[in-house]
């Protein structure tokens, strides 16, 4: 596997920033939209079943493409054996869905469960098609081709979710949005790519990537577990609307997460694997990653956390300002996944996916503790449960950092000193954003005065600070120009 470069690796940036700018303001534009037309009972019931689908991702888009993604070398029958084996999966768990959804549907007490679990379920097979030819497209670091596939799909399928949802189809609007995407992601990889079906399969093949998928599966079945079991819980226990405070309470911060680091994240595995026997090459490259991608999330999570009570106001309205505290505690929680997720990268890029399902299994052990601890016998609230899910992130991040020096020898005083500048200079910025708030303006008029001051101090105090992600972030301001030119010409 040849060594991408640092300019292959500002290319691969800039383009997964414009898909992550362009499809994700598609994508929050055709939320806010449907948050106005639809119902919080309508996103709690959707909730209920995208579990499910989320489940199966584990088996069907993370596992063995991520084997492939690091390997130095793949050919046809790796991608032809990995194929098969995502279809099979997406047949067994389809299957397993059809049969079980009239009893979860029981469970719940909501028949119409049944139906949109089945009917939403068919996203497997399209999932399928699509995850193997996107992980040799990652792995050939093809992202502007992948960029305009994404922005096509957001677009014609948030065209299709919203039609529905003006027709008053309730909770069938946000079931067609997710199936449309992921049928024209499919069909659309495969014309662009010129994707050929090869009927090859390789036992020898699925043992090997078995062998260092078996633990990436795993701790994607732990990540799931961590992240959605509370939510099956919180849907028997609490009513209906609660699940769509957390759904409608993190969106924006995962919005946040994803412009801020997602654009970097999908690059980092190919970069990291392309240097995997160079580990002094390798850790100056995740320091360099980790600055960027703090240096850019840290403030719009804090920024955000500030001004989320007069935001949701503006663009969901009143009914979900009691999604406003949750919103908050997850802008931490999504800070601190981002340490996290490089930290995975690198732990995959050395063939170390075993030290991954050991993180998983303590931060798995530790918010089941909290779920059952808080929901199930304390019967706290669901503001409560959230924050002690925020501030065991922040604990495993250390957790992770200390494997990361064994691995690598990025010890965790080192990680202090590359991300203390932007905590820093988020922490003043969101001081001043806190005293422009308790002028008495109208609420859009002071969120727009803290976004402005919140801009022009982090700026300044970058100067002052000479931080290093400043840097960086104008390297891809400048390659960004320079295409616009070259395009021009």
């Amino acid at each position: 596997m040849e060594r991408i470069t640092g300019i292959q690796f500002l290319s691969g940036v800039f383009w997964r920033l414009t898909e992550v700018i362009l499809t994700r303001g598609v994508s929050l534009a055709v939320s806010i939209i449907l948050a106005r037309l639809l119902m919080p009972s309508d996103y709690g019931l959707i909730v209920l079943t995208m579990v499910f689908i989320l489940f199966s991702d584990i088996f069907i888009q993370n596992g063995f493409n991520i084997s492939l993604i690091r390997q130095p070398i793949a050919d046809l029958i790796d991608y032809s054996t990995v194929m098969y084996l995502s279809y099979a999966s997406a047949l067994i768990l389809y299957s397993i869905f059809f049969l079980a959804s009239p009893m979860i549907a029981q469970y719940y007490s909501k028949p119409e469960l049944s139906a949109v679990l089945r009917v939403l379920a068919l996203v497997l097979f399209f999932k399928a098609g699509a995850a193997v030819i996107r992980a040799k497209a990652i792995k050939e670091m093809q992202f502007k081709l992948m960029s305009f596939i994404t922005f096509i799909a957001s677009v014609v399928s948030g065209i299709v979710g919203v039609i529905m949802a003006v027709y008053s189809m309730g909770v069938w609007a946000l079931v067609a949005q997710p199936l449309a995407y992921y049928f024209l992601d499919m069909t659309l990889l495969v014309l662009i790519f010129k994707w050929r079906f090869n009927f090859n399969f390789s036992i020898s093949v699925a043992k090997k990537l078995f062998s260092f998928s078996a633990n990436v599966i795993g701790a994607g079945f732990l990540d799931f577990a961590a992240n959605n079991v509370a939510n099956l819980f919180i849907g028997k226990l609490y009513p209906p609307k609660y699940l769509g405070y957390i759904s409608r309470g993190s969106l924006l911060p995962e919005q946040v997460y994803t412009l801020a680091f997602n654009s970097v994240n999908m690059v980092i595995l190919p970069v990291l694997a392309s240097r995997q026997d160079d580990i002094s090459c390798m850790k100056k490259a995740v320091r360099k990653m980790l600055v960027m991608a703090t240096y850019l999330s840290f403030p719009m999570m804090g920024g955000l956390a500030l001004v989320g009570r007069n935001l949701i106001l503006l663009l969901l309205t009143d009914k979900w300002l009691p999604c406003v505290p949750i919103m908050q505690w997850y802008c931490l929680t999504y800070a601190c996944n981002m340490i996290r997720s490089i930290n995975g990268n690198v732990f995959y890029a050395r063939g170390a996916s075993k030290i991954v399902f050991v993180i998983e299994v303590i931060r798995c052990v530790l918010m089941i503790l909290n779920m059952i601890v808080s929901l199930i016998i304390f019967k706290v609230n669901v503001y409560k449960f959230v924050m002690l899910n925020s501030l065991l992130a922040v604990f495993v991040v250390f957790i992770s950092q200390i494997a990361v020096n064994r691995v690598i020898g990025y010890k965790c005083r080192e990680l202090f000193k590359d991300i203390y500048a932007p905590a820093l200079m988020t922490f003043l910025m969101m001081y001043f954003m806190y005293l422009i708030g308790k002028l008495a303006f109208s609420p859009n008029l002071i969120m727009c005065i803290q976004i402005t001051i919140g801009i022009f101090v982090y700026a300044a105090l970058s100067f002052v600070f000479k931080a290093s992600g400043f840097s960086e972030l104008l390297k891809i301001f400048k390659l960004f120009f320079e295409r616009i030119t070259l395009l021009r010409k």
